[in-house]
């Protein structure tokens, strides 16, 4: 036991850690970018016409979708006051609408997108994850029947999009190299309608998911950490790195849910797997640090929300069962929860900024 709580303090130092240097690069950075006009000393510039706008915003942000959707889940989980849960939903559907507007505005722009690259096109699963979220959360409080519908056609689209791209991608082109965490949201993100399958009635139906998707899961991984391991990785692709620890959280939240009254071992050993994958990557984020924004940036929200998440039902779950909880559990809980509220604000401050400089104002031909 002693082992252990030296372990999860050396956890907690690296949560605290990781939040300095993220709360440090918020408060140094983006202040200057989100108001040029007054930081910079720069003229103010003309804005660009809607639809250039539409056209500029990079795919990924429907992560940042997902995030906030689930982020506002969270802060409720731990009875933060409801109008930030409801701010979240808010400000992840305006996320979720610029992505539609250009989906409506530029189909062929989208469509080159993911048809010629294998990430784009696997990232593309975080917006049917993001629908997932908002029935489950969002619209089901609000109306039971409308919530299914959408859950169900998130479902169905999610099943079309892992069946279109595993013939363009993996039974098309066997290429290893391009193997990237980002695969993980094809194959192992439809966890989520397992996991919110009970909500809907829909038990049998997300057990079946939740083992298929393991099974594809455990495949893919063995892919994934070979070519992430062994071969080198190029700069805007590394943030996706925070995308290990996500799965291993989905899968756990989803099993304690779906299978109640599990033995108190079995939740540790699960929550154990959990934090070890969470402890990997948190090892890794200083040098995220040293590289420039990029669109991969959207990565660092979610899997740290779904591991904060996965602790979260993991002590409700113990708690309900009456087993014994070490009193530094609690407290690490809190900890890894305040670091995925600001990861999300981290990440959606940054996108923000980009939106503002290099979409709603002329400056200039700019890239993610």
């Amino acid at each position: 036991m002693s082992r252990i709580f030296h372990n999860y303090l050396l956890l907690s130092a690296d949560l605290f850690h990781c939040l300095y240097a993220i709360i440090r690069k918020i408060l140094r950075c983006p202040l200057n970018l989100l108001l040029p006009s007054v930081f910079c000393k720069e003229p103010i510039m003309k804005f660009e016409p809607l639809s250039v706008i539409i056209q500029k915003i990079p795919m990924p942000i429907f992560a940042v979708s997902l995030a906030l959707f689930a982020i506002g889940n969270v802060m409720s989980m731990h009875h933060w006051p409801q109008v930030l849960f409801w701010f979240c939903g808010a400000l992840a559907t305006f996320c979720l609408l610029l992505f539609l507007g250009k989906l409506a505005l530029y189909p062929a722009m989208i469509k080159k997108d993911l048809q010629t690259s294998p990430v784009l096109a696997s990232v593309s699963g975080g917006a049917f994850m993001a629908l997932i979220q908002m029935a489950t959360y969002y619209v089901k409080p609000l109306h039971a029947g409308a919530a299914l519908v959408l859950w169900a056609f998130s479902v169905l689209g999610y099943v079309l999009l892992a069946i279109w791209f595993s013939q363009k991608f993996v039974w098309e082109k066997h290429d290893l190299l391009q193997f990237y965490p980002t695969y993980f949201l094809i194959y192992a993100g439809l966890a989520l309608a397992a996991l919110s399958a009970p909500a809907f009635g829909q038990a049998v139906l997300g057990h079946f998911i939740f083992w298929l998707t393991l099974l594809l899961f455990l495949i893919v991984l063995a892919v994934v950490g070979w070519r992430w391991f062994s071969q080198p990785v190029n700069t805007p692709f590394r943030p996706f790195f925070c995308l290990f620890t996500a799965p291993p959280s989905l899968f756990f939240a989803t099993w304690l849910v779906l299978f109640p009254g599990l033995p108190e071992t079995a939740v540790y050993a699960g929550l154990a797997v959990a934090q070890l994958l969470f402890l990997m990557v948190l090892t890794y984020l200083p040098r995220l640090f040293k590289i420039p924004f990029y669109a991969s940036y959207a990565a660092l929200g979610f899997p740290f929300v779904i591991t904060s998440y996965a602790l979260t039902v993991a002590l409700n779950t113990l708690t309900k069962t009456g087993a014994a909880i070490p009193v530094w559990l609690p407290l690490l809980d809190y900890v890894e929860f305040l670091f995925a509220v600001v990861a999300v604000i981290y990440v959606t401050v940054w996108y923000v900024s980009f939106i503002i400089n290099y979409c709603l104002i002329c400056r200039g031909p700019q890239t993610l």
